[in-house]
C-alpha cells in the first residue's frame, strides 16, 4: 500500500508491501528496506527490526498523526495513504482552518500548560507536555487558530483521547 508521510514541511513516499512471513518490504522515496516489528507480549513497545539495525519505539496514533518515540524522543507524523491524502487535497483541506479539539495521545501526567483562553497557536506549537513512561512529551498544534478552552491543568492525570485544548479558526470572534 502507498502512503505519504509528512514532518513539518517534509514529505515522503512510502510504499509498504506485507511478506508471507509476517515481515514487510518498505521503499521509501525509491530506496528499499526489509522491516519487521513486533510487540512483546503484555506491553505497548514494538521492536522494530530495519535491515540490520533494531529499534524499540512507542507508536501512538491520534487520527492520522501518528507520534514514534524513541529513547525519550518523540517526532509527530501525518500518515495517509496515497487516496485519503487525494481526497483531501480535492476537497481543500490542505491544511484548512476548522480549528482543532487536542486530546492525549496516550496516558500520562500534565506537566505543564503552555497556552491559555484567548491564546493564538500556529502549526506546531506545543500546548501542553505530558510525562508518560519516564519520557516528557510535547503535544502540539495540527493547525492554527485561537485557544478557547483549556481542559487540563498541571499535575492531572489523563487517558488517551481525552481533551486537552480546544482550538477555534483564526477568523472566529471570541466575547
Amino acid at each position: 500500500m502507498k502512503y505519504v508521510v509528512s514532518h513539518e514541511d517534509r514529505e515522503w513516499d512510502v510504499v509498504v508491501k506485507e511478506l508471507e512471513d509476517g515481515s514487510f518490504d518498505v521503499v521509501l522515496d525509491g530506496k528499499s528496506f526489509s522491516a519487521d516489528i513486533q510487540r512483546a507480549p503484555g506491553s505497548n513497545i514494538d521492536s522494530l527490526l530495519v535491515g540490520k539495525h533494531s529499534y524499540e519505539i512507542l507508536m501512538v496514533d491520534n487520527d492520522g498523526i501518528v507520534t514514534v518515540i524513541h529513547h525519550g524522543r518523540g517526532i509527530d507524523l501525518q500518515v495517509e495513504s496515497e487516496r485519503e491524502r487525494n481526497a483531501r487535497l480535492i476537497a481543500g483541506d490542505g491544511g484548512g482552518n476548522d480549528g482543532e479539539m487536542v486530546t492525549a495521545i496516550m496516558p500520562g501526567i500534565v506537566v505543564a500548560v503552555n497556552v491559555k483562553v484567548g491564546d493564538i497557536v500556529a502549526v506546531n506549537d506545543p500546548v501542553c507536555v505530558l510525562e508518560a513512561m519516564k519520557m516528557e512529551n510535547e503535544i502540539k498544534t495540527t493547525t492554527a487558530g485561537v485557544v478557547q478552552e483549556v481542559a487540563v491543568s498541571a499535575g492531572q492525570t489523563v487517558n488517551p483521547g481525552d481533551l486537552l485544548v480546544n482550538i477555534g479558526p483564526l477568523e472566529e470572534e471570541t466575547d
